[in-house]
């Protein structure tokens, strides 16, 4: 036993929370620096409280797998106090660890640093347990639900649980619907000239002629015959004028036989290109895109 605990103070050295643990001294001494790097000083001597030697002692167990050892279980450290780090108090509370760190740091300014696992005792836990309850009184179905909450975090944290459940279900659905109107509005407003389109042609029963496609398009610049000549240009149609089977095929046009008679009496058969409603949509989307 070391002058400090004759007079009272139960703080231990490095040295003497190894022989308690029955650990290597080099074992705490990694610990203490990686938890507490602030305690420890070249030439002078570290001192740990008991909430610093029960941190310790947990993250030996955790990373040695000494929870079951004797010797380890068995040490009178006199630390008998139960510690949680951020993510016990947020799976016992049923919250995400963001709102637990919140509350602590409001709670113990500085307590929590970066790089350095926190630790709270029960009384801390209390603390932050009664801080999120004071932040959860406007809401109508916590109300009664949580007073008389144990600091032993009962079952009765279920409650915290279902609130924060619905609370994020609530902020989910209007995000949902706001997204949905969002694409709503977009493709009503992409659609519109299109429906516009399809207003104009809709009055065809069977397909339209090239130059009634010309004036159902509207473009300035594409008459019939320049109309022939961009599409030849894009291997839609043939010298002939006549659109390659497998636009025929996709419904885009149709092609029909008319017989006139020359002056001689003669009688002759010629083929004629008609555009669907879809081909006529076909046709301006070409033009669009050759524009663009």
């Amino acid at each position: 036993m070391n002058e400090l605990a004759r007079q009272g103070d139960k703080r231990m050295t490095v040295k003497e929370v190894a022989e308690a643990l029955g650990v290597h001294y080099d074992t705490v001494a990694s610990h203490v620096k990686q938890l507490f790097p602030e305690l420890v000083r070249n030439g002078i001597t570290t001192y740990l409280d008991d909430v610093q030697v029960t941190a310790v002692k947990l993250e030996i167990q955790k990373s040695h797998n000494l929870r079951n050892s004797p010797k380890v279980h068995d040490a009178k450290t006199d630390l008998g106090k139960k510690l949680y780090t951020v993510k016990d108090l947020a799976d016992k509370f049923g919250c995400d660890t963001h709102t637990i760190t919140n509350h602590a740091n409001r709670l113990f300014p500085g307590k929590i640093q970066n790089g350095v696992k926190t630790y709270f005792d029960e009384r801390e836990v209390t603390l932050i347990l009664e801080s999120i309850k004071r932040g959860q009184e406007n809401q109508t179905t916590l109300k009664g639900s949580l007073q008389g909450t144990e600091t032993s975090l009962t079952p009765t944290l279920k409650v915290a649980e279902l609130a924060e459940l619905i609370e994020r279900s609530h902020r989910e659905i209007e995000a949902i619907k706001d997204a949905e109107i969002e694409r709503l509005k977009r493709e009503r407003e992409a659609d519109a000239p299109k429906v516009e389109f399809f207003d104009q042609v809709a009055d065809s029963k069977d397909a339209l002629q090239m130059r009634d496609v010309a004036g159902v398009l509207n473009l300035s610049g594409y008459g019939r015959n320049t109309l022939f000549e961009f599409l030849r240009k894009k291997e839609v149609l043939d010298s002939r004028n006549i659109p390659y089977r497998k636009f025929q095929d996709q419904g885009y046009f149709r092609v029909i036989e008319q017989k006139w008679t020359d002056n001689e009496g003669e009688t002759h058969i010629s083929l004629k290109t008609l555009a669907y409603q879809r081909g006529v949509d076909f046709i301006r989307k070409l033009i669009q895109k050759a524009k663009s």
